[in-house]
């Protein structure tokens, strides 16, 4: 739909009938009609993603796209971060307050949108500064290259969501820390996010290639979950780790949703970065069935070790493909 019909009017519909969708989910009452409200709601709400990222592309230059990107990311942690402390006083009061919430809040964003955002169709003007990238591929499935990205990226994010499905029960469980305290250690990531990244990004971008930092971002997360092993019984250990996952994530991110849009051109922008959301919601479909099961059945201790392997893998995945970039010349076009 982005790549047929536009990034912007996708963003629009999506936000207005997400918005519609979340008044009338509100009203469901039995599961099915739950069941299938929530799923057409999902179908709506999350066309939002790859035209928005296809936007955050259109809109900015090759020297500002990975700001761009960690900028987007910041107002995506700032939500974060702020949703649940609001979600908790609506839910005190009723929970049909979230759904009115939640609907108004999606449809307030599209009059906002339409309002502030002007809706460009021209192609920006071919620059030195600022090339059009042509279409390498009609596809994403014909990128061998991505696609090889995309599975080492999907494993490394397999390691990362531990962080927000089994290490809240590791520190519970083995720590013996309070609900409280481990929200308060979760929403410390995003805070982070918000207060850093976008200093961070200003400092590093252009200094290496966006792989070197992608490589960099995964060896600091497998990091964090050797120190659960070598730092075992060591109460610090819930910051050391959640510094090493949070700037993990802050190195990491924002150049490989760069090096998504990057090796997409114009026409086909929205398949690619539809392609690497898909590869993060398999992860995060996954990562909760795998770490659950592996820490039941062989512990904790065993996990972390796992989830440090998925992150060598990861390394020696993007490590190959900047050595491959480096001594081969570009892939020629599909015919």
């Amino acid at each position: 739909m982005t790549d047929r019909w536009g990034h912007y009017p996708v963003q629009v519909w999506s936000l207005v009938l997400g918005g519609l969708m979340l008044l009338v989910l509100g009203q469901m009452r039995t599961l099915p009609l739950l069941c299938i409200t929530t799923f057409l709601l999902s179908v709506v709400g999350e066309a939002f993603r790859p035209a928005n990222s296809a936007s955050v592309a259109f809109y900015s230059t090759p020297e500002t796209r990975t700001r761009s990107y960690s900028l987007n990311r910041l107002a995506i942690n700032l939500g974060w971060s702020i949703g649940p402390a609001v979600g908790g006083l609506l839910a005190g009061i009723g929970y049909q307050y979230l759904f009115w919430a939640d609907g108004v809040t999606c449809l307030l964003a599209a009059v906002w949108l339409r309002l502030f955002l002007k809706n460009r169709t021209d192609e920006p003007t071919p620059t030195s500064s600022n090339p059009v990238v042509p279409d390498l591929h009609s596809t994403p499935y014909h990128d061998r290259t991505f696609l090889i990205f995309i599975v080492f990226t999907t494993c490394w994010a397999i390691a990362f969501f531990q962080f927000f499905s089994v290490v809240p029960v590791y520190y519970k469980s083995y720590y013996h820390l309070s609900e409280p305290i481990i929200g308060l250690v979760l929403a410390a990531n995003g805070l982070l996010i918000v207060f850093v990244e976008m200093l961070l990004i200003y400092r590093i971008e252009g200094r290496r290639t966006g792989l070197t930092f992608i490589r960099m971002g995964v060896v600091l997360v497998g990091l964090a979950y050797v120190s659960f092993n070598l730092l075992d019984g060591w109460v610090w250990v819930v910051g050391v780790a959640t510094l090493l996952i949070t700037f993990g994530e802050m190195v990491a991110m924002p150049f490989m949703t760069t090096f998504t849009a990057e090796r997409a051109g114009p026409k086909n922008r929205g398949q690619y970065l539809a392609l690497y959301g898909l590869s993060w919601s398999v992860a995060q479909t996954t990562a909760p069935l795998i770490g659950t099961q592996v820490a039941q059945r062989i512990g904790f201790t065993t996990l972390w070790w796992v989830m440090a392997g998925f992150c060598v893998l990861a390394w020696l995945g993007f490590w190959g493909l900047e050595a491959r970039q480096t001594r081969t010349p570009p892939e020629p076009a599909d015919a």
